[in-house]
């Protein structure tokens, strides 16, 4: 499994104000697919990424 999957905590990064990063958006890969933008897209830029979000949707339906 991935990583991502089984982290307790995700951290997304982005630009800071003025310069350098600071962190956008915390939570689990569950709740940062389904709440937040920036992750969604940065899912999307990466084909190994969006892989794992179809493995991720699909584990959520099995588990229903």
């Amino acid at each position: 499994p991935s990583t991502v999957l089984l982290a307790d905590r995700v951290a997304v990064l982005g630009p800071a104000p003025g310069g350098g990063t600071t962190v956008v958006a915390e939570g689990t890969h569950h709740e940062l697919l389904e709440h937040n933008a920036v992750y969604r897209d940065l899912l999307s830029q990466s084909s190994d990424l969006a892989e794992l979000a179809d493995l991720s949707e699909l584990a959520e339906e099995v588990v229903r």
